[in-house]
């Protein structure tokens, strides 16, 4: 199923089922703090209802489904109808991009980090975060034991199906660094417990403690998620 159309059907739900589940509220807390640090004018690529947007003073956000477009509308942010793989928007016209969970995944990621370093200005920031092949239920002893993790997953939302493409950390940052984009900072999440994506139960106290050994500066490759943070190379 095309992204477009996965968000379409699951709009009404989008936000109750995912900003109260603990998972993605322990993702947010970490993308919350570098997105509010961002000066300048923001490009937010796959917007969705529209949540990063109100972190935000200037910024526009892009979205492929209408329908959660119209939820974002009521932020009082410039929203466009858009895809990642072609922004609507002229060369170097943003200081900062961001790209959050979710985006990267469906697109074609390519096109679209191409389209990311286009848009931004030299020397602005792409923010993004994604799910990497260890967001498959493994647990830490078994990712050791694997030497190639499959590199895309089914998830069904609500009956609607659609595949993910899971990422390898050095693969993205490579591909980042091919569209004149250095890494300046690399965040590792769920690298001890599994992410619990939609479901609210609350945490027990030794989820909570896995959680907190994210922080640990081990095995940060193993993480199923990823924040990662670039700069777009200075013009000489």
């Amino acid at each position: 199923m095309r992204p477009e159309k996965l968000y379409d059907n699951i709009h009404d739900l989008y936000d109750r089922r995912h900003m109260l589940a603990p998972s993605t509220q322990w993702l947010k807390r970490h993308e919350d703090s570098i997105v509010k640090g961002l000066k300048g004018r923001t490009l937010d690529i796959g917007c969705g209802t529209g949540y990063d947007l109100k972190l935000l003073d200037d910024v526009v956000g892009i979205d492929p489904s209408r329908q959660m477009l119209e939820i974002a509308k009521k932020t009082d942010k410039k929203v466009v109808l858009g895809r990642a793989e072609k922004l609507p928007f002229p060369d170097e016209a943003f200081d900062n991009a961001i790209c959050l969970f979710g985006t990267l995944n469906m697109c074609d990621y390519r096109k679209a980090v191409s389209e990311m370093a286009r848009v931004l200005k030299p020397g602005g920031t792409a923010v993004v975060s994604v799910a990497s092949v260890w967001d498959r239920g493994y647990g830490m002893m078994k990712r050791f034991s694997i030497k190639h993790p499959a590199r895309d997953k089914t998830i069904t939302i609500d009956g609607n199906k659609t595949k993910l493409m899971l990422f390898e950390r050095g693969e993205l940052t490579q591909i980042f660094r091919s569209n004149e984009l250095e890494i300046k900072k690399f965040i590792s999440l769920f690298k001890f417990q599994n992410p619990r994506w939609g479901n609210w139960n609350p945490l027990s106290f030794w989820e909570k403690v896995k959680l907190r050994m994210d922080m640990l500066p081990v095995f940060g490759s193993y993480g199923a998620m990823y924040i990662m943070v670039f700069k777009k190379n200075k013009t000489k």
